[in-house]
């Protein structure tokens, strides 16, 4: 039942598209789209590129395609099993602090992980696959440590090899081990020396491996700010964590938190720290202590030892959330009518949970309600433009692009943008000037070189044109639409050679790239390679497009084979009835074969 519940509760985002990194790491990642690299060593022992998650994204592609919808129920499959590995967790903690009568109350902590919406960006953002994935392990790994006892240290091997695991597919589980650590030594009772002094050698050494490879202590994080300043933002940031916890409104993508510190958000920080510390020392309940761990430096250690890019983001309070769950456990848990009112509790989410997936049913949708509450972001009317862009809507996406301009005039991906629309609208020449201003704030900015040397492709400049996509590359040497242009400016320029070696570069990159598949074989079919277009069709087949039977049809009538160019042309006519191409090609075939 509490499953069904939380599916019609998030029903609504099922079928959102892809967002934000999403497009990185899945539509425009060979790795997932086609398995690139994935027999390769050096693919498995990067663990930055998170190879365990990637693998996942692969199956999840090679099973159901590039359809959010199935990325999306993975997700959601792996939440589900969290939300039972915090069941297990609590009802073994409350068996440790010798409640046998509360180990009710740890269904329904694991029915409110289950449904609460602040969670829900784990799941509802594809792209943070490895939270969820990294979650199940790291939970996982908690559960047995806690069943290990006093001399099972087989259970205690498994939490290792599942902590690696959870490391393995993203780096923030990095904060069990000062968990485990804290748990070990201040927390958890009859732990023998021997065990104890086990468990804190594997803790240290394997904390001072992975810090040494992986850490983010020098320089700057990815907030642009040093690493002492980022830790007491997040120390200001953890009343507004606790807050949407208990109240999840609104939930938005983007909070736009400024980096300039607020003392008195910092002091109400210290503040809270100081009386967990206290409420700590001062509590005999294992439960409380260990959501007090769990919370404050499941949190504080993900948020400052690993860099991230943004100040505050509701995802990171995953497994942090599992520490404020024990902490209402322990409050509520000596209420006599505590089922009832935990039943209030999970309706109250049940709703927010509604109104957040709603907010995801589209990316217009999705930016549309982050600019309602953060309405000075020039990022949010960014983003909300190219929302509007991928539905050519050039209108509103102009519309939405002059907000973020009028916002901040220097902000080059908007500028960028602004470029793109004038470029949709057929009109080259008014695109030069946002693209010029784009590489003014940004010479790194290789989308912007990539659509100047569009412009300057379509106003017959094709020197300047290549020299632009070729910074481009240089900047992105992955920029595989760079390659598909120089494709096309080859052709322009009669240059078939050229043109077909640019369209196998950009098809070696992406291979999901249909349009470079479609020109390159239409090159080989005008130079008389029908057999070798065959070939290369056959041994790259886009199956559910159109277009892709029209050009293998095309290649069997080259070389004489009727029969088969028919059945093509039926199978286009079937994918897509209007296709006037595949039906006059057929009527054409009839006609002769009277």
């Amino acid at each position: 039942m509490a499953i069904v519940l939380f599916f019609l509760a998030y029903s609504p985002a099922l079928d959102g598209p892809f967002v934000f990194d999403d497009q990185r790491q899945i539509t425009d990642n060979p790795v997932v789209s086609h398995g690139v690299g994935l027999g390769e060593t050096s693919f498995w022992t990067n663990i930055n590129e998170r190879p365990l998650t990637a693998f996942t994204l692969f199956l999840n592609h090679r099973i159901s395609g590039a359809d959010p919808f199935w990325f999306r129920i993975t997700n959601m499959l792996l939440h589900i099993l969290n939300a039972f590995m915090v069941f297990l967790i609590v009802k073994e903690l409350f068996l440790l602090d010798g409640k046998k009568e509360k180990v009710d109350l740890a269904f329904g902590i694991g029915l409110l992980f289950l449904l609460h919406p602040l969670l829900s960006e784990n799941f509802l953002y594809i792209s943070q696959r490895g939270s969820t994935l990294s979650s199940f392990f790291y939970l996982g790994a908690l559960f047995f440590y806690l069943r290990s006892k006093s001399t099972s240290i087989m259970r205690l091997l498994l939490s290792v090899l599942l902590f690696a695991l959870a490391f393995y597919s993203k780096q923030t589980a990095f904060s069990l081990i000062m968990v485990v650590a804290l748990l070990e030594l201040f927390v958890l009772p009859d732990s023998s020396n021997s065990r104890r002094a086990f468990v804190v050698t594997i803790l240290t050494l394997g904390g001072l491996v992975l810090l040494y490879k992986y850490g983010g202590f020098t320089g700057k994080t990815f907030a642009d700010v040093s690493g002492i300043d980022y830790l007491l933002l997040q120390i200001s940031f953890m009343w507004k964590y606790l807050l949407l916890s208990i109240v999840p409104f609104p939930l938005i993508l983007d909070y736009d938190l400024s980096t300039d510190l607020n003392l008195l958000w910092l002091s109400s920080g210290i503040v809270l720290l100081i009386g967990g510390l206290l409420w700590f020392i001062k509590t005999n309940s294992l439960v409380l202590r260990s959501g007090l761990v769990i919370y404050f430096f499941g949190n504080l250690v993900v948020l400052t030892i690993i860099p991230l890019p943004d100040v505050f983001v509701e995802h990171r309070m995953y497994i942090p959330f599992v520490g404020i769950a024990l902490v209402l456990s322990h409050l509520f848990g000596n209420l006599k009518h505590v089922k009832y009112l935990w039943g209030v509790f999970l309706i109250f989410l049940l709703v927010f949970a509604f109104v957040r997936a709603q907010s995801w049913e589209s990316k217009i949708s999705l930016f549309e309600q982050n600019s309602k509450y953060v309405a000075l972001n020039d990022r949010v009317w960014t983003n909300l433009g190219e929302a509007y862009l991928e539905v050519s809507n050039t209108a509103k996406a102009l519309e939405a692009t002059n907000k973020a301009l009028t916002i901040d005039s220097s902000n080059y991906v908007a500028l960028n943008n602004l470029g793109l629309i004038y470029l949709l609208e057929d009109n080259p020449e008014k695109a030069m000037e946002p693209l010029g201003q784009s590489l003014k704030y940004s010479m790194s900015n290789y989308r912007a070189w990539n659509n100047l040397g569009v412009a300057q492709m379509r106003l017959k400049k094709p020197r300047m044109a290549l020299k632009s996509f070729m910074n481009s590359i240089k900047l992105n040497p992955r920029q595989f639409d760079a390659y598909y242009n120089i494709g096309l400016l080859a052709e322009q320029n009669r240059k078939p050679k050229e043109a077909i070696k640019a369209y196998l570069k950009c098809i070696k990159l992406q291979p999901s790239q249909w349009k470079a598949h479609h020109n390159l074989v239409l090159l080989m079919l005008a130079g008389g390679k029908a057999e070798e277009a065959k070939n290369f069709l056959l041994e790259h087949p886009f199956r559910r497009n159109y277009e892709y039977w029209n050009d293998l049809g095309a290649a069997h009538t080259n070389l004489s084979e009727p029969t088969y160019a028919a059945d093509c042309f039926k199978k286009s006519l079937e994918l897509e009835p209007s296709n006037g191409i595949a039906l006059q090609n057929i009527e054409r075939i009839i006609t002769n074969s009277e």
